[in-house]
């Protein structure tokens, strides 16, 4: 990403990024995020434009009935804060290079599609200590009890199973008990 920025094109040319040093590991990831959004919104404005100039007579891809959806993640924000702090000028200039760049965008989106757009900004603030999956703990009579159960489970299944095919396939003339004592009681009859 660092190549890209050094474009002429690139977002280190077309913004002001201050005391931001792509130097920098985390300089340089918010640079290269927002890098690749802008790509993106290239790329996206150069085939809607193309497709116009082919058919002049057709809408377009952005007057299709169905609504495009893009979600980007910027979190070059985190490490900056992370390296140099809260109260940093870096911290400030990201945050003055983030807000200029998306309304930058914001502006190149309602152009391409006519002022036909939500934009919406999320900020998160990550926990101090960060997020941590909770680590399921098991006693250590876990396999033993799994065992028992997945094999009493199997010989029931089995058992009924066994059941269910001889009552199914039982002669109901010679075999039951009940069919036995009417049929004596129909002969005295």
């Amino acid at each position: 990403m660092a190549d890209r920025l050094l474009d002429s094109d690139s977002v280190l040319h077309t913004h002001t990024v201050g005391t931001l040093n792509t130097s920098s590991h985390s300089d340089l990831k918010l640079m290269g995020e927002l890098q690749l959004i802008q790509d993106v919104l290239n790329t996206v404005c150069i085939k809607n434009y193309s497709l116009l100039a082919i058919r002049s007579h057709s809408a377009g891809v952005t007057q299709v009935k169905a609504p495009d959806l893009f979600s980007f993640t910027i979190s070059g924000l985190h490490d900056i804060i992370k390296k140099h702090g809260q109260q940093s000028t870096q911290l400030q200039m990201a945050k003055q290079l983030v807000t200029d760049f998306i309304n930058k965008a914001t502006e190149n989106f309602r152009k391409l599609y006519k002022d036909n757009v939500v934009v919406e900004v999320i900020t998160i603030t990550p926990e101090a200590g960060g997020y941590v999956r909770k680590v399921r703990n098991y006693s250590e009579d876990y396999p033993a009890i799994f065992n028992i159960i997945l094999w009493l489970m199997i010989i029931m299944f089995l058992s009924f199973f066994a059941v269910s095919y001889g009552i199914w396939n039982m002669d109901p003339g010679r075999d039951s008990i009940i069919y036995r004592m009417t049929s004596t009681r129909l002969k005295k009859d």
